[in-house]
């Protein structure tokens, strides 16, 4: 799917804030991959200057990079992540670099998690449907030679 398009954009209530709402679209896999390099970069700069020693830096980089692999919100910038995906919202201020930083951190957890693609993902893994199991339900494996 192309992610610019308008039919894309999501509606979501705000619980928080009875009659809040807030549009996003979803995020190009170029945009996701910019918000993990943000946040690697962050947290490099971040352990560069804890680490004194090289391999201690190594491992560190290791963890981040295992982090990122296990889909967790943290691993990925979520400024980036807000700047690509919110399109609209029912407040009263433009959605800006700016207004997103003002969000509180209940509506921007709503958000991330609106955002990232484990949100939909990782239900289907549980129950053993979607494309990630490798198998449709409902058919047999048929079996195989050699």
């Amino acid at each position: 799917m192309l992610t610019n398009r308008q039919g894309a954009v999501r509606r979501i209530d705000l619980p928080h804030e009875p009659g809040a709402w807030v549009e996003v679209r979803p995020i190009s896999w170029r945009q996701l991959r910019e918000a993990i390099d943000e946040a690697q970069t962050a947290g490099i700069r971040r352990l560069a200057t804890m680490a004194g020693e090289f391999h201690e830096l190594r491992e560190l980089m290791a963890e981040a990079r295992a982090t990122t692999e296990t889909g967790r919100a943290d691993a990925y910038d979520t400024a980036t992540l807000l700047r690509h995906g919110v399109v609209a919202w029912s407040y009263t201020d433009p959605v800006t670099a700016e207004t997103l930083d003002e969000l509180d951190q209940e509506t921007v957890d709503l958000i991330v998690a609106e955002l990232l693609p484990r949100a939909r993902g990782e239900a289907d893994r549980k129950n053993g449907t979607g494309p990630s199991t490798g198998r449709s339900k409902g058919r047999e494996r048929l079996p195989t030679t050699g």
